[in-house]
């Protein structure tokens, strides 16, 4: 059951990062009309800073689960890097935790403030008027995400089912 709960967890977490990729190419497409608009037709698009800003947002928090499993975080290791193999686990744990409490306190009050703008139908004060609700929305999906990783890890730790992740060497 445990392994199953982690594999559908991971596979969220692999599409959390392939949205985030998504975005990426699409902010780079976006990047490249505006470039050729400006040049060749002496246009804009008026809206590149405000849909980067909400492309970088929703590559930022749709990333941070795969991120974390991968060990891609910044890492501080004042503690840990002097302790043994038993108080380093018990370290991980508790910072592991930590992690899990406030990223569920980020998830509850972003949740709030989408179901907020989207019951108020707010829209953001520019050309584009896009709907507040979106780019929150990604926030909240990467932030649900990173929860249930930091969750999977604490019980990976707790169970001695996985090592401690450490920083990749890529």
């Amino acid at each position: 059951m445990f392994d199953s709960v982690a594999r559908a967890i991971r596979r969220v977490s692999d599409v959390g990062m392939a949205a985030a990729c998504v975005i990426l190419v699409l902010a780079v497409c976006h990047v490249l009309i505006e470039i050729i608009a400006r040049d060749l037709f002496r246009t804009s698009t008026h809206m590149l800073d405000e849909m980067i800003s909400y492309g970088v947002c929703g590559i930022t928090f749709l990333s941070l689960a795969y991120c974390v499993r991968r060990g891609a975080m910044v890492r501080v290791t004042l503690l840990t890097q002097f302790a043994g193999p038993r108080l380093d686990r018990y370290i991980e744990l508790v910072t592991a935790t930590a992690s899990f409490l406030a990223t569920g306190l980020l998830v509850y009050y972003s949740s709030l403030s989408v179901i907020r703008n989207l019951q108020r139908g707010a829209k953001s004060e520019t050309i584009a008027a896009v709907p507040l609700w979106i780019p929150e929305g990604l926030m909240l999906i990467g932030l649900i995400l990173l929860l249930l990783e930091l969750g999977l890890y604490s019980a990976e730790l707790v169970l001695r089912r996985t090592e401690i992740v450490r920083e990749s060497a890529s």
